[in-house]
């Protein structure tokens, strides 16, 4: 059986149930830098796997604007999430952010994130997908993301998450980034974003799969490092 790599046309938008999609086989590609899952062998087309454009099952918001630079409070009640807490490579919120104080916030619970929802950064060179998750603490994301809120119905987060980070998803989205001095992407250019939704069966199959190939490569950073360290204390007791 010959692995067919699936690849979708983003210059035609579709919200339609294509009537033969299927999702059958999965696979893990490692290399030296990250560990990417490809989906393979796809006969995409079953009849439990739609291509919608990405408005037809999310809300999407811009993050909160701040007039210059975000006032950080050791003392806040409220985190701000920025780029710099974010691991592109790992697609994780890897810092604790920025706090500040509750009451210069305006229109607060309009911008307060909810455990669940997807952060895509969308300012720079790095277009990178994270989700949302409970160590976060009352948090609100700086003006540069767009906060996307699946419809759980029909898309898991941490699906939708895997899905903004695959490199064709990222070809479409950095043919849309605007502006000059720094390339921008806005809620109405993400919207018509064809994304493939098989059973949420089969996404909470992959992303377990994608959290496993990462458990892996954090434990081969271990132990490597592990290996340094002893090859360290062998040179040093060799040459006293």
């Amino acid at each position: 059986m010959i692995n067919q790599q699936y690849s979708i046309d983003y210059t035609e938008k579709s919200s339609c149930i294509h009537p033969h999609a299927s999702l059958t086989l999965c696979s893990i590609v490692n290399t030296e830098s990250h560990c990417m899952i490809e989906i393979m062998n796809l006969n995409l087309l079953r009849s439990d796997a739609e291509i919608a454009s990405l408005a037809a099952h999310v809300e999407i918001r811009g993050g909160y604007s701040f007039r210059g630079k975000v006032p950080d409070a050791s003392d806040g009640e409220i985190g701000v999430i920025q780029i710099r807490d974010i691991d592109h490579e790992a697609k994780r919120l890897m810092r604790s952010p920025v706090r500040v104080k509750r009451a210069i916030l305006s229109r607060l619970d309009d911008h307060l994130l909810t455990r669940d929802e997807v952060l895509l950064v969308a300012r720079g060179s790095y277009i990178t997908a994270v989700v949302v998750e409970n160590h976060v603490g009352p948090s609100i994301a700086s003006a540069s993301f767009l906060i996307i809120r699946p419809d759980q119905h029909f898309i898991l987060p941490s699906y939708l998450a895997w899905y903004l980070n695959q490199e064709q998803t990222q070809s479409y989205l950095v043919g849309r980034l605007g502006g000059s001095a720094i390339p921008l992407l806005n809620k109405t250019s993400i919207e018509d974003l064809p994304i493939i939704i098989p059973s949420l069966s089969i996404q909470q199959e992959l992303t377990e799969l994608v959290e496993l190939v990462w458990q892996e490569e954090l434990l081969a950073r271990h132990l490597k490092t592990l290996r340094h360290r002893q090859l360290t204390m062998v040179a040093q007791n060799l040459l006293g």
